[in-house]
């Protein structure tokens, strides 16, 4: 069939498997063991969908696609070994796609050794798109692979146009994508995207590409906005590629915040005279906070072996773990020298320097104008002000971060 190799399932209808296993099933476009479309509510429990197959012209969701407002939950569940297949389009979820409003939940879950392979891949275990919610718990996403013709995106999960992902105790472990162009081995967000990691851990990752490799473990693109919690990104990699940046992590135009997380032995490796950097963190444009006790260790590229910074912002705000050190000043407000009058100018600079300007730029009552160069980045992010911070400089890094005491 076209749709559901398994079971088809459409408008309103209701679809629980308790106990069951949906096996070697397959479609010629969506959803090799199951298609679900239109306000489905499909739960599966203590239940296996294994080697299914969506292949064709358009092959979205090897397992499961669903679309259009649906609501999927999977407890104890496990889908292992399916495949989204389309040799000239593109192939999407291997595992699970979803699309359109959909709603995803898994715990105590599994998604493992499923591919997408198509022109373009996305999702090698799951994808989403167009404003779905996913939310895994206890779960985990594990050897699963995006292969592309010309681009992979999200060996393990990919999610774009809105949508909002969170991983809450729960491993996206030993994913890849490989092609002429890959990014996000273990996840990769494109589009507006939020993604909340907490006490979860994305390890063994990586991107093989011919062209362009980032971000062996998470790339992130397009004002999306990654948060990482009690969590790591450790033994990432990004190889082969003329242009091969974020063994760990690259983000482009996005947001960035590191809470008592770790990035741990990532690196980047290249072919003679391709550009090779960032074996942590790719910075390019956008704002990076990194705070309570975060660090960035032990990884490897030829150019900035913990971090590359362009166009970008990137705070650590204090304090570090003990046995580490970085610079330190107070996020103040640098406001303009006072007139050769203006004593109550002078008596007031302190109280001004620790108040913000007005929503419409102008100083506050009392303040002179903020100057041009400020310290610390209060104007992005007004929740710095009177911290201490470190402003890392736009250049690329070696040393681990923050720095080891001696």
């Amino acid at each position: 069939s076209q749709e559901g190799g398994g079971v088809f399932v459409a408008d309103d209808a209701l679809l629980a498997l308790t106990d069951s296993a949906i096996l070697l099933c397959s479609a010629t476009q969506r959803g090799g063991g199951i298609s679900a479309v239109s306000s489905i509510t499909l739960t599966m429990t203590s239940s296996t969908m294994s080697n299914c197959f969506a292949v064709g012209s358009i092959a979205n969701g090897g397992g499961i696609f669903a679309a259009n407002s649906c609501t999927l939950t999977m407890e104890n569940a496990a889908i292992t070994s399916c495949v989204a297949f389309s040799e000239f389009y593109a192939a999407t979820g291997g595992g699970i796609c979803v699309e359109n409003f959909c709603v995803l939940t898994l715990t105590g879950s599994v998604v493992t050794s499923c591919a997408a392979d198509g022109y373009n891949s996305a999702g090698g275990g799951i994808s989403a798109a167009s404003s779905c919610d996913l939310t895994l718990t206890s779960s985990e996403v594990a050897s699963c692979i995006t292969n592309g013709f010309y681009e992979a995106v999200g060996g393990g999960i990919f999610a774009e146009e809105s949508c909002a992902l969170m991983l809450i105790s729960s491993a996206v472990s030993s994913c890849e994508s490989t092609g002429f162009s890959a990014f996000g081995g273990g996840i990769s967000n494109n589009g507006l995207v939020v993604l909340t990691l907490t006490n979860t851990a994305v390890t063994n990752c990586a991107t093989t590409a011919v062209f362009v490799s980032y971000g062996g473990g998470i790339d992130a693109a397009a004002s999306c906005s990654v948060t990482l919690t009690s969590s790591a990104v450790t033994h990432c990699l990004a190889t082969d590629a003329s242009s091969t940046e974020g063994g760990g992590l690259f983000m482009t135009s996005s947001f960035l915040t590191l809470a008592s997380s770790l990035i741990l032995s990532c690196r980047v490796s290249g072919p003679p005279d391709s550009r090779t950097e960032a074996g942590g963190l790719r910075a390019d444009g956008g704002e990076y906070i990194i705070t309570n006790g975060s660090s960035i260790r032990n990884c490897s590229a030829p150019l900035g072996n913990t971090l590359s910074v362009t166009s970008a912002v990137v705070t650590y705000v204090f304090p570090t773990a003990a046995g580490y050190w970085l610079p330190q000043i107070e996020c103040r407000v640098y406001r303009e020298i006072c007139p050769s009058n203006g004593l109550a100018c002078l008596e007031n600079r302190d109280a001004c320097s620790k108040v913000i300007d007005d929503v419409n730029g102008s100083a506050p009552v009392g303040c002179t104008p903020s100057s041009v160069v400020q310290p610390c980045p209060w104007k992005l992010n007004p929740s710095l002000l009177l911290k201490r911070i470190y402003q890392l400089p736009a250049e690329p890094l070696d040393a681990d971060l923050p720095f080891a005491c001696v």
